[in-house]
This record gives structure tokens, C-alpha cells and sequence, in this order.
């Protein structure tokens, strides 16, 4: 292709030919203009720059640590590695530490069963939580600072058995014993106990203090002689009433202040409270319908031996809705009475129990029939553990004063 070749001459004529331009703006503004864009150019040349620095600042302060401690990798290894071993080794210090607390408060008759009688020797505070935990059924000596211990034998629901109720009311100076026994009697609360409505008695009660004689006087349609378990309930409520302590010896009988009473083809004129300590009950287990603590109540028979006694609260009583209250588990090898009122009673090895608030209600039944025999304390000779609930089988257990603590506030 051929190249075009232009002359001077040629090129300032082509100019000339060109149309008229003019420019009517100021020249001041044309400067303005101009001065402007140059300085604003000088700006984003400023700020860039300092973007950048800035970023790199920030990013320095990110990455320093890692690259610090990149200069000593193998330290940093070993020092994350000795971390998690040292933290795996504590908590496996923690689990083996809990365990041995956990074992130590498990104290058995058995290895093999470990059941929690005693308290952690590591910490005495356990011991009463373990006693605040069961419960006692009867009134103890320490029971009666203030107190007027009220007793009432009360038939169960089905009117078999007799139930020992146990009553503290607070003393008042201006009344006699006998005068709150009178009065209490109408704020029992027997079918709430799971018990048969029987107080008060449709009689007037009379007591002499000086003779120790109760006088009962019944009306002459008077329900207690209807049947020959009426009278027997009516006969054992009131023996069983005044069994304990020395205030009533003897129970007399009139019908409207005539001297007697009729029970069905019987007439009678009176009881003797009998204090003997031979022959005498063993203790059941009487569990209510409504509550899962038992009463303890005297078995049907009396027996001539503490040894007899104790043999039969280890049966249940099917006829009379009544359970052993000794169980297999809790066996002796023995019973030892001394001359001083203290029944020892040694434990046999095989000894086993998986119920600690049962063990309890086990050792007042035990308390309570040495009681009737005329013992004042029991002696756990070969106990396995030192505390079962509140009893310290380290020392002598007293005997209760009364069976079936129950409140009527």
C-alpha cells in the first residue's frame, strides 16, 4: 500500500479549511477546573498508600504469635502434648478419687451388697444426714423433757390386732395426767392413721390416785360385750393402755354405778394391770393402708423365753395381716442377759441387711421386746458397722419408754 506524503504546505491549507472553533469560558474558571482535578489526583495518590500500610499493620498483628512461635515448633509440640496429658491424668485422678468417696460411704453387712449404714469417716457431717434420713417409731427418755406421755391401744382397720399410739402433749400444771388422757382421747385421729374409730370410750372414767385404780362406768346399752371380739378388743385396749409405768393397777368395772360389767355371757367386775415381765409379746410389723411405715405391735401370744419371742417375729402372720420384723438377713448366733439388766445379743458373720430405714424399724422391735422381759438396754456384740441411723451399735441401746409415736397437732 502506498504511503501518503504530506507537505507543509498541503497540511496548513487542510487547517485552514477546518470549521471556526471558539471557546466563550472564562479563563479563570478554565484554570479552576484544572487546579481541581490535579488536586483531587494528588489525594487518591495519598490515601492508597495508607490504605495499604494500614492493612499491612493488621495483618503483622495477626500473624506475630503464629509466627513466633513457628521459630520453636517442637517446644510448642511438646508443651500442648505434656498439657493434655497432664489434664487427662487429673481427671483420671478425679474419677478414682469420686469412686473411693462413693465406696467409702457404702458400708454392708456384705461385700458383695453395699448398703449405706454408717457414716463417711471423712466427713462427720454425713453421719447426720444418714440419721436425719430415718426414722424412729417410739418415744425414747429424751422425748419427754416437757411432756406428758399419753398411750391408747387402738384396734386395726380389720379389728384384729391391738396398736400401741403413743401421745406427748405438753404439761400443764393445772391438770393431772389422767385429766389430759380424758381430754386427748377425742383428738385421736384413728382413721387418718389407718386405725379403727374407738376413742373416746362410751363410759365415764374415774381414777384414784392413791389406789391406782381406774373405775370405768358403762351405760347400760353399752356396745363393747356384742361378740366375742368386741369384748376381747374392749378388755385389751384398756390392759394395753396402762401397761406401762405404774400409774394404773388395776381396772374396775360398774354398769350406770352398779358394780359389774356384762361381756357377752361373762359379767366381770375387774382387771389386774399385770407388770410381769415373763410370759410376754414379741413385736410384728402392722403396715397401714395409707403410708409405707409400719406399726410394731405385740404379737398375739405371749412367750416364755426371749429367745421364743424373737424366733417368731422372724414369721409372718397371715391370719392377722401381719409381717416378720426380723428378717433372714439379720441373724444371731446368740443372746447372752447379764445380771444388770442388759440383754446382749451377738451377730452372726452371715449378717445381712439391704433396707437401712427396715434395720431400724428391725433394732426397735428388738428394744421393744427386750423391753417386755423386763430388760433395760441391748448390747450388739460383733456389729459390723458402727452407726445404723441414729443407733450407735458401739454403745447400749435403752430401751424405749413407748411404742407408735404418732402427733395429733
Amino acid at each position: 500500500m502506498k504511503k501518503s506524503v504530506w507537505t507543509d504546505k498541503e497540511l496548513e491549507e487542510l487547517l485552514l479549511q477546518l470549521p471556526k472553533i471558539s471557546d466563550n469560558r472564562d479563563p479563570r474558571d478554565i484554570y479552576q477546573n484544572i487546579a481541581l482535578k490535579a488536586k483531587k489526583r494528588k489525594r487518591q495518590m495519598w490515601i492508597m498508600p495508607s490504605l495499604a500500610a494500614a492493612a499491612a499493620v493488621i495483618l503483622f498483628i495477626i500473624l506475630a504469635p503464629n509466627l513466633i512461635n513457628w521459630q520453636e515448633p517442637s517446644q510448642q509440640y511438646m508443651s500442648l502434648n505434656s498439657a493434655t496429658s497432664n489434664e487427662n491424668m487429673e481427671m483420671a485422678r478425679n474419677d478414682n478419687t469420686a469412686a473411693i468417696e462413693d465406696k467409702s460411704k457404702d458400708v454392708s453387712f456384705q461385700e458383695d451388697n453395699p448398703v449405706k449404714f454408717e457414716a463417711d469417716e471423712n466427713n462427720p457431717s454425713s453421719e447426720k444426714t444418714l440419721a436425719d434420713d430415718v426414722e424412729r417409731t417410739a418415744v425414747y427418755e429424751e422425748d419427754l423433757q416437757g411432756k406428758e406421755l399419753l398411750t391408747y391401744a387402738i384396734p386395726d382397720a380389720n379389728g384384729q390386732n391391738i396398736v400401741p399410739v403413743s401421745v406427748l402433749v405438753q404439761k400443764e400444771d393445772n391438770k393431772t395426767w389422767f385429766d389430759q388422757f380424758k381430754e386427748t382421747m377425742a383428738d385421736l385421729k384413728e382413721e387418718e392413721w389407718g386405725l379403727s374409730e374407738y376413742y373416746p370410750l362410751h363410759a365415764n372414767l374415774a381414777y384414784d390416785s392413791l389406789k391406782k385404780v381406774l373405775n370405768v362406768d358403762v351405760p347400760r346399752d353399752h356396745q363393747y360385750g356384742f361378740g366375742s371380739a368386741s369384748e376381747i378388743m374392749f378388755k385389751s385396749s384398756l390392759l394395753s393402755s396402762f401397761v406401762d409405768g405404774d400409774k394404773v393397777e388395776k381396772i374396775t368395772f360398774t354398769t350406770e354405778n352398779e358394780k359389774g360389767i356384762v361381756l357377752g355371757n361373762d359379767e366381770i367386775t375387774e382387771l389386774v394391770v399385770e407388770k410381769s415381765s415373763t410370759p410376754a409379746h414379741g413385736y410384728l410389723f402392722l403396715y397401714p393402708a395409707k403410708g409405707k411405715k409400719p406399726f410394731i405391735v405385740p404379737t398375739p401370744d405371749e412367750y416364755e423365753t426371749i429367745n421364743e419371742a424373737y424366733a417368731a417375729m422372724r414369721k409372718e402372720l397371715e391370719t392377722h395381716q401381719l409381717k416378720p420384723s426380723l428378717s433372714e438377713g439379720l441373724q444371731f448366733e446368740k443372746v447372752v442377759p447379764d445380771n444388770n439388766g442388759t440383754l446382749s445379743i451377738f451377730l452372726t458373720k452371715s449378717t445381712n441387711a439391704t433396707d437401712l430405714q427396715e434395720m431400724v424399724f428391725s433394732i426397735e422391735a428388738i428394744l421393744l421386746t427386750a423391753k417386755n422381759f423386763g430388760f433395760k438396754a441391748v448390747k450388739v456384740e460383733n456389729p459390723p458397722v458402727k452407726n445404723i441411723g441414729p443407733f450407735d451399735l458401739s454403745k447400749e441401746l435403752q430401751v424405749p419408754v413407748a411404742a407408735n409415736k404418732l402427733s395429733i397437732e
